[in-house]
């Protein structure tokens, strides 16, 4: 309960940066409370440990590649902490990492684990959807809406913050959800609240109204209900079925609203709307020339930036879909900073453009780019290891990893749900079962 909590903690007081609002808080709740409880999982029972090999050795791997590639650019705080509004360093690798080997140890040694956990996705996940469904309604404002700087808030993104995390966490709980609901076949008086649960989740992922975390809902829950195929709880299409139905009433009931926090105003939108790339092509391309030139241990800390710097400003506007400027150069001092671009249209006076993402927006990419292919090899391994063990064992648990392996191909991945998604991958890589449990043996008549 102290992890689903997770993306509902922020500081709902009034600053400067959106950083003080959704960043900030949840660092001390990691620190401060997650880490603890995680170390009190590992250290609950006596029994020995097994299973931990072959994928704790992939895991420490990875952990072990990006501390080396932390020292070899320089060991300092950045290297350690990460970008600062982002703070997903090597130091937060290491709590997901201890966060993953927790979830193993508790669906290894809790025989009540499934039970505990859809308590928490249905709890922790519908709350947190309904913060998106309450701004949809325009019944609740973007928390520190007016701040300058930082991870900006967007409509429907609730204590998300930005809409595309809402999106990508509902994508990954959604078929947490959504399988658990066989939970509660012998406690039908609790069924209605987790059809609920499950209907504002539905509901917020469509609100987000980002492509990607979409496709990563469509693909966890396409996943979830073909390995679930041969039973499936009651309540599941109601649950779908329901939260579609009210995400179109809404939709149609604010499609002609003034208001900026309408959710279907963007469709089609050019660069900012739903059939944009949202400046992911500068972003992949820039990752993927500078996977070429230092592919083992990768950039390091703030690596983005340092290669946008290096590339042309010309083709770093034409990428940004801005063409007929004339282009001055870059204006940044030094190669870590923000590449700030100023142009001049022709006859008009001198404009600048930054280019301040700092992720890539493909976490596969930005793990290569950062911390060298390896990282990222090892990454996906962990990935398709969870997915693999927890296919027949868990569907829920397979579709959850991947919507989550959908989302980092279009997002970055954020503290602000993150934690949750590697606990899941603890508990898919815990699942013990064997292909073959999908095809049965026919049945055999015993004779008298």
């Amino acid at each position: 309960m102290t992890l689903f909590a997770l993306p509902l903690v922020i500081d709902p007081r009034i600053f400067l940066s959106f950083d003080d609002t959704y960043l900030v808080p949840r660092l001390y709740w990691l620190y401060g409370a997650v880490l603890p409880a995680s170390l009190l999982v590992l250290f609950n029972w006596t029994t020995r440990w097994h299973g931990l090999r072959p994928w704790g050795i992939v895991l420490l791997g990875m952990l072990g590649w990006l501390t080396l590639g932390a020292v070899a650019h320089g060991g300092n705080w950045a290297q350690w902490w990460g970008n600062p509004d982002r703070a997903d360093g090597v130091l937060m690798h290491v709590l997901y990492g201890l966060l993953a080997v927790a979830g193993w140890r508790w669906a290894t040694q809790d025989s009540g684990w499934q039970f505990k956990l859809t308590l928490a996705v249905l709890l922790g996940g519908g709350l947190t959807a309904l913060t998106s469904v309450l701004q949809q309604l325009h019944l609740m404002g973007v928390p520190n809406g007016n701040a300058l700087t930082g991870v900006s808030a967007t409509p429907f993104g609730g204590t998300l913050g930005n809409r595309g995390y809402m999106g990508g966490a509902m994508a990954l709980m959604l078929p947490l959800g959504l399988w658990g609901l066989g939970q509660f076949k012998d406690l039908p008086r609790l069924l209605p609240w987790a059809i609920g649960a499950n209907v504002l989740m539905v509901w917020a992922l469509l609100g987000s109204n980002t492509r990607g975390a979409w496709l990563a809902g469509a693909g966890a829950v396409a996943m979830w209900w073909w390995l679930s195929r041969r039973q499936r709880p009651r309540g599941w299409k109601v649950s779908l079925l329901g939260g579609l139905a009210l995400f179109a009433t809404t939709a149609y009931a604010f499609s002609f609203s003034q208001s900026s926090t309408s959710n279907v105003r963007e469709f089609g939108r050019g660069d900012t709307g739903i059939t944009g790339s949202s400046g992911r092509k500068v972003l992949w391309n820039s990752a993927l020339i500078g996977i070429q030139q230092k592919p083992l241990l990768g950039w390091g800390a703030g690596g983005l930036y340092r290669v946008m710097n290096t590339r042309s400003p010309e083709v770093l506007f034409q990428e940004s879909g801005l063409q007929g400027q004339r282009i001055s150069g870059f204006l940044n001092k030094r190669p870590e900073q923000a590449p700030l671009i100023q142009f001049r249209y022709p006859g008009g006076r001198p404009q600048f453009m930054p280019l301040n993402i700092n992720k890539v927006h493909n976490e596969y990419l930005d793990y290569a780019l950062t911390y060298g292919l390896p990282a990222a090899v090892l990454f996906v391994g962990l990935l398709m290891a969870g997915m693999w063990q927890s296919a027949w064992a868990a569907p829920g648990i397979c579709g959850a990893l991947v919507g989550y392996a959908l989302y980092l191909m279009t997002w970055p991945d954020v503290i602000r749900f993150a934690p949750i998604a590697w606990f899941i991958l603890g508990i898919a890589l815990a699942q013990r079962c064997s292909p073959s449990d999908l095809h049965p043996p026919p049945h055999q008549h015993h004779q008298p």
